[in-house]
């Protein structure tokens, strides 16, 4: 098969494309034999992997003009593939109106509901929010498929729209095995309880994130207050870009510089680091935007170990943490639910296994299973 994978996001920019996009075609190719065509908007090039995939030249001259280019592309170019694949409501602009004109199997991948994001983002309705809200039937009526990230998501569609639940495919965000990213690079990592924290029983509660409302960075610190007052050998770590912002925001709630550790990192020395925390924090608004989602910080805390604690409704995840009994839901973000689940944890209410954390992780969210969920998605519209 011939397969056109479109996004308008940057390989540069965007380290999502380089996790989610390139690792899953690579993983595909490894037991199928397709050709992948790769057009990611925003990169200047791209290295050729068994001759399986290519990019195009730097298309970086905004959303209009990337559309018009991808339009004029796909009528020259469209019956060369057998199957495009679309990632985001973006690129789906130029690809569905190109649909009058060419006979295409289309895959719409929307990752997650773009004009509910748009509103979430500027808390009002644009002309963006206008112009994806109208087009969204259509990408989902002419799509001979669809891929969402959650059953939640799938509903979400399904009330809104008249589809054929038989061409909406649900396939979580993966992760990669711990394992990848060990030994690659001569990475200096330091053993955070014993070398920074001084302390082996230390209990490490930790965030991957930026600071921001989305993150609700405030709620966070509240929960970590608590943490601070009712667990004695409780410690703090972040991995965020924003270090100094997080360094400003524990020193002026009055921690001690001894009791967190704020580091920016890259993917690669995150995940080494990242399974020395013992719970990692989720917290999120309860909105269509996060009720549909699938957070990929919930499969890097799994597949390395660490029981989640998080808020309800976010996607399918939270109630799989319930189901396999591998964190805590703190039900709303007042003081008594926070210390309602930090008495669970310093009662030991769950017993969890990081071994069989990660190998779970790896049964339902391995890169590995999507690349073959993503595979039968291929050959049902083929």
């Amino acid at each position: 098969m011939k397969i056109l994978y479109l996004t308008f996001e940057s390989r540069v920019k965007d380290p999502i494309i380089e996790s989610q996009v390139v690792s899953l075609i690579e993983e595909i190719t490894k037991t199928n034999d397709n050709d992948f065509t790769l057009i990611s908007f925003g990169i200047s090039s791209f290295v050729k992997k068994n001759n399986r995939l290519v990019n195009y030249e730097k298309i970086n001259r905004g959303f209009a003009l990337n559309t018009i280019y991808l339009f004029f592309y796909l009528l020259k170019n469209a019956n060369k593939f057998d199957i495009i694949h679309v990632r985001s409501y973006l690129p789906m602009i130029a690809v569905i109106y190109c649909k009058l004109f060419r006979k295409m199997k289309i895959i719409f991948d929307p990752r997650g509901v773009y004009p509910e994001e748009i509103f979430y983002l500027f808390k009002k309705k644009n002309i963006a929010y206008y112009i994806f809200a109208w087009n969204e039937r259509f990408f989902c009526k002419f799509s001979d498929a669809i891929i969402v990230v959650s059953q939640k998501f799938k509903d979400f569609y399904l009330k809104k729209y008249n589809l054929n639940e038989r061409k909406i495919f649900v396939i979580p965000t993966f992760c990669q095995e711990l394992s990848v990213f060990n030994n690659k690079e001569n990475i200096l990592e330091i053993n955070l309880k014993r070398d920074f924290f001084h302390n082996e029983s230390s209990m490490i509660f930790g965030f991957s994130g930026s600071y921001g409302n989305w993150q609700l960075t405030d709620f966070v610190f509240d929960f970590f207050n608590l943490v601070q007052d009712n667990i004695e050998n409780a410690v703090f770590v972040i991995f965020s870009k924003e270090e100094e912002a997080f360094k400003q925001k524990f020193m002026s709630m009055n921690f001690s510089k001894e009791c967190f550790f704020v580091k920016s990192l890259n993917k690669l020395e995150m995940r080494r680091y990242m399974k020395q925390i013992d719970y990692g924090i989720l917290f999120r608004d309860n909105d269509v935007v996060n009720q549909v989602a699938a957070p990929i910080k919930v499969k890097d805390y799994l597949s390395s170990g660490v029981p989640i604690i998080m808020t309800p409704n976010i996607g399918d995840d939270s109630q799989f943490i319930v189901d396999y009994k591998i964190g805590y839901i703190i039900e709303d973000l007042t003081p008594t639910s926070m210390l309602k689940v930090i008495n669970e944890i310093k009662n030991k209410k769950l017993q969890i296994d990081k071994d069989k954390l990660i190998n779970l992780s790896q049964q339902v969210f391995g890169v590995k299973v999507v690349a073959n969920h993503t595979q039968d998605v291929y050959s049902f519209i083929k």
